[in-house]
């Protein structure tokens, strides 16, 4: 005789930063890249937050989302619908622009 199986619950959370952040010698954690040009770069954030997005929604997943700021609006800026990606999770924000305070 087989029990049938507890749910199991997962939390899924995705941070919503710059394009890949940076190695720094001496330093456990990464930090956020250099500015190009006085911005940051979002390109493969954009193409990436729209496949997860699609991944999520294919699977029926709900999830929450970390926006750092200044990400979300140049993300915006670069004309990616943060409410329709958004749309089912729930959202929430990290920072201004990921401050590195140590």
């Amino acid at each position: 005789m087989s029990e049938t199986p507890k749910p199991l619950y997962v939390a899924l959370t995705l941070d919503i930063d710059p394009d890949a952040n940076v190695a720094v010698a001496g330093r456990v954690d990464a930090v956020s890249p250099p500015v190009e040009k006085g911005e940051a770069r979002v390109e493969a954030t954009h193409r990436g937050l729209e496949i997860a997005c699609e991944a999520l929604r294919r699977h029926e997943i709900a999830a929450t989302f970390f926006y750092e700021a200044r990400t979300a609006q140049m993300l915006a800026q670069r004309g990616a619908k943060l409410t329709a990606l958004s749309e089912g999770h729930e959202v929430a924000c990290h920072s201004l622009k990921h401050e590195d305070f140590l």
